[in-house]
């Protein structure tokens, strides 16, 4: 429990069930590169841990929902150049301040916490806010055409998110239980908006829908 510092070797692959379950000084940690699977409460309570470095060799399904439990001090995660993907309990945890890709990514970059990626035609998509940015105002960056699913869900604090011309497509729960959401305009170029992408958001009094939406 006293650890503050734990060095993994580079040759892991796999952190299993509860591997370091309850390491509660544990301040930061780097995933060395070849680990592929994050096994059940593997980090569960490191309660301590402010920084987590991604593996680069992590991929769907390989991570356990639960991994990050009670890991409430949390607040950056950082995404490595060989990253590839970029697990949404990781994208969705609760305490995360910011995500810090570093340079040379080339499927992710991050703009003021904020994590964006490009889809396989190399199109921009702002993929999560994060759930524990403070700020009450949020411009999308121009030259974004999709709102990711999950991407502002249950982000408590936003109260206007100012939308670049050029968006196209809002998807599933993209914007859901922003409660304190309260000023929206949807660009004119948006033509796709998907299940429940506004669920929950009780302090939006009215919105126009563009023609072009189908």
């Amino acid at each position: 429990e006293s650890l503050e510092e734990i060095i993994l070797p580079q040759s892991l692959e796999v952190l299993g069930d509860s591997a370091m379950e309850g390491a509660t000084a544990l301040k930061e940690l780097v995933l060395p590169a070849g680990v592929h699977t994050l096994e059940y409460d593997s980090l569960y309570n490191c309660k301590s841990m402010t920084s987590l470095t991604m593996s680069e060799n992590l991929s769907e399904g390989s991570v356990n929902n639960n991994m990050l439990g009670s890991c409430n001090a949390l607040t950056t995660i950082i995404v490595p150049a060989g990253v590839q993907f970029v697990p949404e309990n990781f994208a969705q945890h609760g305490s995360v301040k910011e995500f810090v890709v570093e340079e040379g990514n080339s499927k992710y970059f991050s703009q003021d916490g904020v994590l964006y990626g490009y889809d396989e035609e190399g199109r921009q998509i702002l993929i999560s806010y994060p759930k524990a940015k403070e700020d009450t105002t949020y411009t999308v960056l121009e030259g974004t055409v999709e709102i990711g699913q999950d991407a502002f869900r249950s982000r408590e604090s936003i109260e206007e998110i100012i939308l670049p011309e050029g968006l196209e497509v809002i998807r599933q729960d993209g914007f859901a239980y922003c409660k304190a959401l309260k000023k929206m305009e949807l660009p004119a170029s948006v033509t796709t908006i998907e299940y429940d992408a506004f669920y929950g958001c009780s302090s939006i009094t009215s919105l126009a829908i563009p023609k072009s939406v189908t």
